[in-house]
């Protein structure tokens, strides 16, 4: 059963939103990182979450997919606005409580989410996040070179913009797992097909994330959490696992050698998530 409805958040934008499954089941809030689109997270991924009793909604941020694209310096909005637009979503499906998965800084905002709103969240799974509260780290040269590449115009070809995609993935995939052109040619075409912003601005809300200190907030949260993280993250090296997982008390931490930041397209992961959510009471 798929439910897709349209979400209204206020300053003449709606969010595209999609519940899978029975509505009868308690429901995974799934959260995709910066520029993402709701369909980051495909088939493979959804089912192990599906066959342990879940239902799962997926849903386009702002700015991209089938939500409202508006220019950012017309309608400028913030990190906490997406948390709402988030909880936004779970409100249109009548969801009161949602096991939260968030990958990369949908793993951000679902700890922003956790914070301000815990009554909401029955879990947090975090996949290749980013910790959500000041961190001084070294940065690898991948990570340079990756903003050296985000950083540069716009593409308006959908060709040229496929490429860019490509690229962008093979920096940011791990060095153990195997990359495979063709299908990161075949995820970007869909993605663009379907309705990749080149002018996307997510990624200029980091420093709302990273600049400020939540760490004895962090300290304090009871939601139970799960880590996913790889050791070759280029995106958020592993010291933003290990800093979520040594600061909300009981994280567990699955650490992936050899991994970067492309654990949402692995069913391995997937499977380890489910295996999270099936411990948790509902």
């Amino acid at each position: 059963m798929n439910d897709v409805r349209y979400v209204d958040v206020g300053d003449n934008r709606r969010l595209w939103a999609e519940r899978i499954g029975s509505d009868d089941h308690p429901a995974v809030l799934l959260l995709a990182g910066a520029a993402m689109q709701a369909t980051t997270w495909e088939g493979p991924f959804l089912n192990p979450l599906l066959r342990v009793g879940r239902s799962v909604i997926r849903f386009d941020w702002r700015d991209i997919g089938l939500s409202t694209w508006l220019r950012f310096r017309d309608s400028p909005y913030t990190i906490v606005d997406l948390s709402a637009d988030a909880l936004a979503v779970l409100d249109v499906f009548s969801v009161q409580e949602a096991d939260v998965v968030g990958f990369s800084m949908g793993g951000c905002i679902a700890q922003l989410i956790a914070l301000a709103s815990p009554e909401r969240v029955r879990s947090l799974s975090l996949i290749a996040s980013g910790y959500a509260s000041m961190i001084s780290i070294d940065r690898p040269e991948r990570n340079r070179q990756l903003f050296d590449l985000m950083r540069q115009p716009v593409l308006d070809e959908p060709d040229e913009q496929v490429h860019r995609q490509v690229e962008q993935w093979l920096l940011l995939c791990g060095r153990s797992f195997p990359f495979d052109p063709d299908e990161w040619e075949r995820r970007a075409r869909s993605w663009i097909e379907r309705g990749q912003n080149p002018s996307c601005p997510h990624v200029r809300l980091g420093p709302q994330v990273f600049g400020v200190d939540r760490s004895e907030r962090l300290r304090r949260l009871a939601t139970p959490t799960h880590v996913f993280h790889g050791d070759d993250d280029p995106m958020f090296p592993l010291p933003h696992g290990r800093a979520i997982a040594d600061s909300i008390p009981g994280a567990t931490i699955v650490i992936y050698p050899g991994r970067g930041h492309d654990l949402v397209v692995d069913p391995d992961v997937s499977r380890a998530v489910a295996a999270g959510l099936a411990d948790v009471l509902w």
